[in-house]
């Protein structure tokens, strides 16, 4: 069964402080905004301009944003106090253009600028991300969090990285605090589940997958629940959680777990109408496995005639197959059709003679 991994990645990554500033642009973005930030025919003052420069990369405007913050970079790059905001926007304005190799002089620059600034830190981890460079990505990202500690995105966009890496270990410190930070955050919920799968520990990770499957019914969220729940052993909620979509519609695999839950719990009801043939799953209509399965699970409960006809089916594709063989055999005793359980019991010993009890050489005594 797959195994789940986070869909949030922390590329692309905005700087603190955004929402509050975007307020102050509402009138230029009504407007359109100015080609040239001027207030009484001044220049705006720099917090104004940065505000518009984030307000635009808000709404999607990346050009228009881009060609202000490097304008915005060129006046003030080596301004003491605006210069780290300088480089910081335009480098991650490159990165949201996917640009991330043009991106890092600025995005370094920036920290150099502003080391004290924990989303300098995290912006520039996610350009060296999208280079590859995970190792020197990693340690911007942690360098963040503890400049941060409680930072809830901070938190999380580490534990995510941490997952991405395979380090379920590592990620489990972040992500436990950021679920102590916001425990009912939406964007928290997807990575904790996939830590808790990660650690073996399906319980944990079961109520959560239910509820953002009764949220979202994502398909990758449904084969998550599934697998949490086989490795929590909870069969027969497995087996009904499974079959509340249309059988004829699953997967091989979930189709080839229902017979085997079937199996395991002494149930029929499914593997039945599958042996009548109503509404098969055509990924496993082929599958000698499956037929051999569904039938057995219909031998143990004496639903005989269903259970030979999905004897038939799996020998069909499997002839030599000595248990299917074997089984029918059985089921045609149970019936009364002697004559036909004596020839398939010859076929049976010509695929396995030491089946033969009979026979000296057959090993028993």
């Amino acid at each position: 069964m797959e195994q789940i991994t986070s869909n949030n990645r922390p590329f692309f990554l905005t700087y603190g402080g955004l929402a509050g500033l975007v307020l102050l642009l509402l009138p230029y973005l009504a407007l359109g905004g100015p080609a040239d930030p001027v207030q009484g025919g001044k220049a705006l003052p720099p917090p104004h301009t940065l505000a518009l420069i984030d307000s635009l990369t808000t709404v999607g405007q990346l050009d228009a944003a881009l060609e202000r913050a490097t304008r915005f970079r060129k006046e003030f790059g080596d301004d003491p106090r605006y210069g780290g905001a300088a480089e910081a926007r335009l480098g991650l304005l490159m990165l949201r253009s996917g640009r991330p190799g043009e991106a890092l002089d600025h995005l370094e620059d920036a920290v150099r600028k502003g080391p004290d600034r924990p989303e300098y830190h995290r912006n520039l981890g996610a350009a060296l991300l999208e280079l590859g460079r995970r190792g020197r990505a990693l340690s911007e990202y942690r360098q963040a969090v503890e400049m941060a500690p409680r930072d809830f995105n901070l938190q999380l966009e580490l534990g995510q990285l941490l997952l991405d890496f395979g380090d379920h270990n590592q990620a489990a410190g972040p992500l436990l605090t950021a679920r102590r930070l916001c425990p009912d955050c939406p964007a928290l919920q997807e990575p904790l589940a996939a830590l808790f799968l990660a650690q073996r520990n399906p319980a944990a990770a079961i109520p959560i997958l239910g509820h953002l499957w009764e949220r979202d019914r994502l398909p990758a969220t449904r084969r998550s629940l599934i697998q949490a729940m086989q490795q929590a052993g909870r069969d027969s909620s497995l087996l009904a959680f499974i079959l509340e979509a249309d059988p004829s519609g699953l997967p091989a695999d979930e189709a080839r777990l229902v017979a085997a839950l079937e199996g395991r719990l002494g149930s029929w009801k499914q593997s039945l109408a599958w042996a009548a043939q109503g509404d098969v799953p055509s990924a496993v209509s082929q599958d000698a496995d499956f037929w051999g399965q569904v039938s057995f699970n219909l031998l143990q409960a004496q639903m005989n005639e269903a259970a030979l006809a999905a004897a038939d089916r799996a020998l069909a594709l499997a002839p030599e197959n000595v248990v299917y063989r074997n089984n029918r055999v059985v089921l045609l005793l149970r019936l009364g059709r002697e004559a036909e359980a004596h020839d398939e019991w010859q076929k049976v010993l010509e695929l396995d003679p030491s089946l033969d009890t009979s026979n000296p050489d057959s090993g028993e005594e």
